[in-house]
């Protein structure tokens, strides 16, 4: 891609419910129903260069006109690169329909389950205008299931990706070969924790990918302090990178708890671990009482 490191904005606005006037004598929520639909809000930045710019509700894309972000030609001049939403790892076409399903709280192993992020990673010509910023709005209703409930209009939390593009050029930031230098995807720390009230209870809303290279069971890439930095995210940020010349997919899913969970840094990974046995432990003193 460019000679000159960009570092861009992945933001997500709106994403959930805030505060909600209920009955305080309301059992906790064990189990959500939810919609969610996730696209590009139109709001990107582009830098300065030729070729042309695609931005729909599930496509932005960068490089030569009339190129396929699903095609690498091998070469940076005849190439397009781009991020794609779809409901399926490297979804051809773009997909924005809403997302239903069924989330238990507290439930860190079945998180619920979100659209596909793709960046398809193709070598551009530095002549090439490239991708500096992009927004991406996702909007989640949530209904109380058991116990069963009316909706809840849905509000704002914010949560956020750092894009880096990188220099395709040695010494690289982050590299899997001596000559392809991955781009990065950095989160900050709003992607966790973030709470609403419902029925006189906290619950806590935790965004981050549940699927793709380098995700696994609980456990999400932990970056380096250089890294993060360099993408504009504070030290030891989690995230992910995305290899030249692939197409890399990664689910974002959410969780809801009524604790918040904890991030601990581990050698390469982060855990998140959650307080679950207060959190099950108050709802069970609710039931019961």
């Amino acid at each position: 891609m460019d000679r000159i490191c960009r570092t861009g904005l992945l933001k997500s606005i709106p994403l959930l419910a805030a505060l909600i006037s209920a009955s305080a004598a309301a059992l906790p929520v064990t189990t959500w129903q939810y919609t969610l639909q996730t696209k590009f809000s139109g709001s990107n930045a582009f830098s300065a260069g030729g070729g042309s710019q695609t931005q729909t509700a599930g496509e932005v894309s960068w490089g030569t006109p009339g190129g396929n972000v699903y095609v690498n030609t091998g070469d940076a001049n005849t190439n397009r690169s781009g991020i794609t939403i779809a409901q399926t790892a490297n979804g051809n076409p773009p997909d924005v329909s809403p997302i239903s399903g069924m989330v238990n709280t507290n439930d860190l192993a079945n998180p619920g389950k979100g659209h596909w992020i793709t960046h398809h990673n193709n070598p551009i010509s530095s002549a090439y205008a490239t991708l500096l910023t992009t927004h991406v709005d996702s909007m989640l209703t949530l209904m109380p299931f058991v116990p069963l409930g009316p909706a809840f209009p849905p509000a704002t939390i914010d949560f956020t990706v750092n894009f880096l593009e990188t220099p395709n050029a040695a010494p690289c930031l982050v590299s899997t070969s001596p000559v392809a230098c991955n781009d990065v995807f950095a989160m900050a720390g709003d992607n966790f924790n973030q709470d609403f009230l419902f029925g006189g209870d906290h619950y806590f809303i935790s965004i981050y990918p549940t699927a793709g290279p380098g995700v696994a069971g609980g456990s999400l890439p932990l970056l380096g302090s250089s890294i993060c930095t360099a993408a504009g995210a504070p030290a030891n940020c989690v995230g992910f990178t995305t290899v030249e010349g692939q197409d890399n997919s990664f689910q974002f899913g959410f969780v809801i708890t009524s604790q918040p969970i904890n991030v601990v840094p581990a050698p390469g990974t982060v855990w998140l671990l959650g307080s679950m046995l207060l959190g099950l432990a108050a709802m069970r003193r609710r039931c019961m009482g």
